[in-house]
């Protein structure tokens, strides 16, 4: 693992680009000088996704919403009120207000749509798949055929979708990882059950990543019915880390007492 940079607030692409947050700075990644460079003109923002490249969205302090035009270089307001927001691969974008009300962006009529049911956070995959937990950890998907959401029994403090088939998420007692089971219909624990994991991160390409707190970078490998192999030794300032990845070879992983970022090299 090695550090790059002091990025409270980052997110990951599915083709490994890496945008953050930095004192409210926009920062991206440059994979040539391997270093982060400042976004000139970009809003004070509090929270950021990015879906691929330049196809970014993120939020201020605020709740106004902010697309990055590349062509450009410049950042549209997007009329509406969230504190936070997702876009995906598939080029659908989520978001949640103060109030944890739902919405999902229509491109044809430039609003957004309000999907019944309140929600703390949300996961959205590359392939458009959507999950959320609401404030009582329970789990729900957004089916597209009703436009609504359904309950699944389980009680998760995160949740994080890849895909269709990659969906993952940590219980709320132990770290423990669970893995959305599709032929059950149901959360089952993953292999590996008892790794007291901090966070977790599934990615379109069916990898999915955990720092846990024994201070090792965990893999669950899906071409090996998800067997858990530990792949590398986690930063001193281990406690509470956060994993994002964008795919197998883009896996990022951040310390919340420092700041410090980390990138995976495999």
């Amino acid at each position: 693992l090695s550090l790059h940079d002091a990025l409270p607030i980052f997110a990951v692409g599915v083709d490994g680009t890496v945008w953050g947050l930095n004192s409210g700075n926009v920062e991206y990644f440059n994979p040539e000088g391997q270093t982060f460079q400042t976004v000139l003109g970009a809003p004070a923002l509090s929270q950021i996704s990015v879906a691929f490249a330049a196809n970014v969205w993120g939020v201020d302090a605020s709740g106004n919403i902010y697309q990055y035009d590349a062509e450009s270089g410049t950042w549209t307001n997007i009329p509406g009120e969230l504190n936070f927001v997702q876009v995906s691969a598939s080029n659908s974008v989520w978001g949640i207000n103060a109030g944890g009300q739902t919405y999902t962006y229509d491109f044809t009529h430039s609003s957004w749509v309000n999907i019944p049911g309140q929600l703390k956070t949300l996961s959205v995959a590359a392939d458009g798949t959507v999950w959320g937990l609401n404030a009582q950890q329970q789990t729900y998907h957004f089916e597209p055929g009703t436009q609504s959401w359904v309950y699944y029994p389980g009680s998760l403090t995160q949740i994080s979708a890849g895909s269709a088939t990659n969906v993952w998420g940590l219980d709320a007692s132990g770290g423990t990882a669970y893995l959305f089971d599709t032929s059950t219909q149901s959360w089952i624990p993953a292999n590996g059950f008892g790794l007291n994991v901090y966070s977790i991160s599934a990615a379109f390409d069916g990898t999915v990543w955990g720092p846990s707190a024994d201070r090792y970078l965990y893999e669950w490998v899906q071409a090996q019915d998800f067997a858990v192999t530990a792949v590398g030794a986690t930063p001193a300032d281990t406690a509470g880390l956060t994993v994002a990845a964008g795919n197998a070879a883009s896996v990022w992983i951040l310390s919340p007492t420092t700041g410090n970022v980390y990138m995976w090299f495999q």
